[in-house]
């Protein structure tokens, strides 16, 4: 099996298992998993979070994203460029009013609310909070294979947070050289500091 059809097949198996969550389940794993961010010193230090909008049974991250408001710490949301076919980050101050549906049914920010330059969205004290399809002990991601996430991550310098289910943690995923590990994952049930493993752990 190649590596691609590993990735694949996994791809497909993790996001049919998300599909079958209930709200209730999905709600409880939403509000551990926020619990859990709200502790991490790399959320509190921060001076922004970039993060996401939960979509089709993503971990909702928005209570911290509105504390984080509270605290008067920068919010930084993905929007789709159609005219590239690619994502930016857009700074919001309000996670209901400065939203609203995207082309592909993603809450998203507002078409008149300004880009973020990527240069500023590098800096070490901005923590990113990303989704993503299942990862493994180590850091790695699996994504929904288009690479957005590696291309808003690439030369930053602030911490990645991976955002998941624990049954979306895996012992190992196959790598490509463009992919982008996570420093720390949360989960549900646990933290796991990315940084202190090596493949080899389980």
């Amino acid at each position: 099996m190649t590596e691609a059809s590993t990735k694949a097949a996994l791809r497909r198996r993790m996001l049919e298992r998300r599909r079958l969550l209930t709200a209730a389940e999905v709600d409880d794993s939403s509000r551990a998993v926020c619990a859990r961010l709200r502790g991490l010193a790399e959320v509190v230090g921060a001076r922004a979070l970039a993060a996401y909008m939960a979509f089709e049974g993503e971990l909702d991250v928005a209570p911290v994203l509105r504390w984080a408001l509270s605290e008067r710490k920068a919010v930084f949301l993905p929007r789709f460029e159609p005219a590239r076919k690619d994502y930016g980050m857009v700074s919001v101050t309000d996670v209901e009013r400065d939203l609203a549906l995207g082309v592909f049914g993603v809450l998203e920010p507002l078409a008149r609310i300004p880009w973020v330059p990527h240069e500023e969205l590098t800096h070490g004290d901005v923590t990113w909070l990303v989704p993503g399809v299942a990862f493994d002990q180590t850091g790695n991601r699996l994504g929904r294979g288009k690479g957005y996430y590696d291309r808003l991550l690439s030369g930053t310098e602030g911490a990645c947070i991976g955002v998941a289910y624990d049954w979306q943690i895996v012992t190992v995923l196959p790598v490509a050289g463009h992919d982008v590990p996570m420093h720390v994952l949360v989960s549900d049930q646990r933290v796991v500091d990315c940084r202190t493993r090596s493949a080899g752990d389980a």
